[in-house]
């Protein structure tokens, strides 16, 4: 047992490491994580910062017209909806028998052949 344990003990110890290739050959892949690091550290450090700047936000209350239109010098954009409605085509459908196993007459139906939507326009509209 002391033999078999030297043996194995000599064969980690006189064993080559295994190579890991040129020095260039990763070269990216590190600049890459280095990359990485260094901001997502910056973002670390630094959040406290971000919350005790003053807000830069300014708010500009508008007077509103009678009928709640902005008060505005020459106009202004509006955006407006429109439904479009859905296309249809006319086929004729053969007799056949439903899943009930019920003999259904042959007829013309309605496919869809382009489904409805919305549709959004802006317009212009010109103050009074």
């Amino acid at each position: 047992m002391i033999i078999t344990t030297a043996l194995i003990f000599s064969v980690m110890i006189l064993a080559q490491p295994a190579l890991a290739g040129s020095k260039q050959r990763h070269i990216w892949q590190g600049v890459a994580i280095g990359a990485g690091a260094v901001l997502l550290g910056q973002s670390l450090l630094h959040k406290h910062r971000v919350e005790h700047y003053p807000s830069r936000v300014t708010v500009v209350e508008r007077p509103v017209c009678v009928d709640s239109e902005p008060v505005c010098r020459s106009g202004y954009w509006k955006i407006e909806r429109k439904w479009v409605p859905a296309k249809y085509k006319i086929v004729w459908n053969p007799g056949h028998y439903n899943a009930y196993e019920q003999w259904v007459p042959g007829q013309y139906i309605k496919i869809e052949t382009r489904p409805g939507y919305w549709k959004q326009n802006r317009v212009w509209v010109s103050c009074r």
